[in-house]
């Protein structure tokens, strides 16, 4: 594992999305904004971004690939 990476279990990890969620909730609707699509990057992106559509219950994904 590298050294930048914490290792969390998987309850600290729905905390941190439920905060994310909170925030992101309360930002979209405070400026009005629709999202229409969660566009996680592949690599390590997927996994929350799964998390984070089901919260706001935003069901249309676009893929990103990057290669570095």
């Amino acid at each position: 594992m590298q050294k930048n990476y914490k290792r969390i279990e998987h309850n600290e990890f729905l905390q941190h999305i439920d905060k994310l969620c909170d925030h992101l909730r309360k930002y979209i609707q405070d400026n009005k904004i629709k999202i229409d699509y969660i566009c996680p990057i592949l690599r390590s992106g997927a996994v929350p971004a799964t998390y984070i559509s089901n919260k706001l219950n935003i069901i249309k994904f676009c893929l990103c690939k990057l290669n570095i």
